[in-house]
């Protein structure tokens, strides 16, 4: 009977100093600070988010560094993602703190795939939804001109996404015109003809016979030959010369 008394009280006693040590820890742990902030992108390259605009805003939250990690609750990470979202070059965005107090950013950009050049000037991503032109960095895509609507951005969107598909033509077509009636013209590197592209109807078919109207007029050297290239009519390519 004793020995079962005396088995209890080391259990209780255990247990409290246990307690003891988690509560003790846990204290320890409120009271230290952020000892640094380690920022990470998605690219080394190409930054069109500054690490200097990412710190002003996170600094935001850790008052440069002086707060403590006990402050920073999974409510406060989640003010901090949302407030590097609020920055409309920012695809994705993670915060957490590591064991050696050191308080990680983990940022993902948007990728665009074209500038636009019009009444306002912005880049379209690849999601087809407009982000803003970059301070820090210009990137090289395709230039665009026009004004376009929420539908015929996403319908740009598609466009892009076949000419980037097609290796020979993303080197080639280095700016895209928006005419009347959704219509479209190219501008290509090889020479200075315009290509009338017409409406994206049969897009790929006419990217296509482009590829290899391209490749067929440069290997015979009569490419330069053309002041334009017409792709609107089925199954022919219209040419006019110089």
């Amino acid at each position: 009977m004793k020995k079962r008394i005396l088995n209890s009280i080391k259990m209780i006693a255990m247990l409290v100093f246990a307690v003891f040590l988690y509560a003790f820890s846990s204290s320890r742990s409120a009271n230290r600070k952020i000892q640094a902030v380690q920022m990470n992108f998605d690219t080394s390259t190409n930054l069109l988010v500054s690490r200097p605009d990412i710190l002003k805003e996170v600094n935001h939250f850790i008052a440069a560094k002086k707060t403590k990690i006990g402050a920073i609750d999974n409510k406060v990470i989640a003010r901090i993602e949302n407030k590097l979202l609020e920055n409309k070059l920012v695809a994705e965005a993670t915060a957490f703190i590591a064991l050696d107090d050191t308080l990680h950013i983990v940022v993902k950009q948007k990728k665009p795939i074209a500038r636009i050049v019009g009444s306002s000037n912005y880049y379209l991503d690849i999601n087809g939804k407009k982000m803003p032109l970059s301070k820090n960095y210009t990137q090289r895509v395709p230039l665009v001109y026009g004004s376009f609507t929420v539908d015929e951005l996403i319908a740009l969107k598609q466009l892009i996404k076949s000419i980037n598909a097609n290796a020979f033509l993303k080197k080639q077509l280095v700016a895209i015109y928006k005419k009347k009636n959704n219509s479209y013209e190219f501008e290509g590197r090889l020479g200075s003809q315009r290509v009338i592209f017409g409406t994206l109807a049969h897009k790929e078919k006419k990217l296509k016979k482009l590829e290899l109207f391209y490749k067929d007029s440069w290997s015979k050297k009569r490419l330069n030959k053309y002041k334009t290239i017409n792709l609107k009519y089925h199954n022919q390519i219209v040419c006019t010369k110089i």
